[in-house]
C-alpha cells in the first residue's frame, strides 16, 4: 500500500481550496495511474494505492500531487494579479516594446508565477 498526504492550502478557512486540490489530485490519478482511496482526519488529507506503486507511479503520483496546487488561485489573489494580467496582454501587442515596458512585463510575469507556484 502507497499513501501520501496531499499539503493544505495556506489562507484557505472554508477548505474550499483544499477540497478543490483533492478533486484535482483524484482526477490525475485516475488518468494517469489509477483510482485511489482517499482518507481525511481533519487537517491532512492522503491518497492510497493498493497494491503499492511502482517507483515511476510513485514519482508521477509526486508530480501530480505537486501541480495539483497550481492555478487553484482564490478570488483574492486574481483580482491582484489582473492589472500584471492587463499589463501582459497589452505587451504582448506591442510590436516594439521599449527597454521600459520589457522591465515591466518581466515584473508582470513574476507576479502572475507567484501566484500560480505559491506552494
Amino acid at each position: 500500500m502507497t499513501t501520501i498526504a496531499i499539503p493544505s492550502p495556506t489562507n484557505d478557512p472554508s477548505d474550499w481550496l483544499r477540497w478543490q486540490r483533492l478533486a484535482r489530485v483524484q482526477e490525475l490519478c485516475r488518468q494517469h495511474l489509477r483510482e485511489p482511496t482517499v482518507a481525511d482526519d481533519g487537517t491532512t488529507l492522503s491518497v492510497t494505492f493498493t497494491p503499492d506503486l511502482t517507483a515511476g507511479e510513485l514519482a508521477t503520483l509526486r508530480r501530480i500531487v505537486r501541480i495539483s496546487g497550481i492555478s487553484v488561485v482564490t478570488p483574492d489573489e486574481l483580482a491582484a494579479v489582473e492589472p500584471s494580467l492587463d499589463g501582459l496582454i497589452a505587451y504582448m501587442a506591442v510590436a516594439t516594446p521599449t527597454l521600459a515596458q520589457t522591465a515591466a512585463a518581466t515584473k508582470a510575469i513574476i507576479r502572475v508565477l507567484g501566484v500560480l507556484l505559491r506552494d
